[in-house]
């Protein structure tokens, strides 16, 4: 009984380890490295994105010409729901030269009105204040998007070079707290699972039940 059971706990052991583990570990690494934002203006940080993931932006202006929106289609959905909007940055006074490099995304928000087919000038004008001010964000890590992700944004009209950075709009990183109380609950589960595992090891196996013949 007590084997039986085990086999139905370690596989969720296991998933909720290996998830503390890689999400506590990865936003634990961040929040450690970003204690405050990184302040800077869009052309330094074209030239040259900084070591650090928070970052204060400065000196931008966007380009709503080559915009693009990602959207999600549920079931019996006709319209998609806009989930992102993806809008160049360039620096102020810097030549279009048709190979962007730095891209903010929106995921939250009256910025995502943009995506809509429609947007009113309202809303151009609300996203110029905001883009053009100041702002906070986070720079995307390498691992945060595959290749093919990244070529897929390429191929949403935004006339994106062959290497750009993508800063998620208003966000910082996880509270450390948080971070480092996943990453503990991960490396419990690991010790659990080793336990569980010597435990095995050190009862042998389950000795099999002998068949008995009956002759009539």
């Amino acid at each position: 009984m007590a084997r039986s059971r085990d086999f139905l706990l370690i596989p969720l052991t296991l998933t909720v380890t290996v998830m503390g583990l890689l999400w506590g570990g990865r936003n634990s690494y961040v929040s450690l490295r970003n204690r405050a934002p990184h302040e800077l203006t869009c052309a330094e940080l074209i030239a040259r994105p900084p070591d650090s993931e928070w970052v204060r932006l400065r000196d931008c202006v966007p380009d709503y010409d080559h915009m693009g929106v990602e959207t999600q289609t549920r079931k019996h959905d006709t319209v998609g729901r806009v989930t992102t909007v993806f809008i160049p940055l360039h620096a102020v006074g810097a030549p279009r030269m048709g190979d962007n490099k730095l891209v903010v995304a929106i995921t939250e928000g009256a910025m995502l009105d943009l995506g809509e087919r429609y947007p009113s000038d309202a809303t151009f004008e609300y996203a110029t204040e905001q883009l053009t001010q100041r702002f906070e964000g986070m720079v995307e890590l390498g691992v945060d998007r595959s290749e093919r992700d990244r070529s897929e944004l390429r191929g949403l009209g935004m006339e994106l070079g062959s290497e750009f950075s993508i800063v998620e709009h208003d966000a910082r990183p996880r509270p450390l707290w948080l971070s480092l109380g996943v990453l503990a609950v991960g490396g419990a589960g690991l010790l659990l699972i080793g336990r569980r595992l010597r435990r095995w090891l050190r009862n042998g196996p389950v000795p099999l039940a002998k068949a008995t013949i009956v002759r009539e």
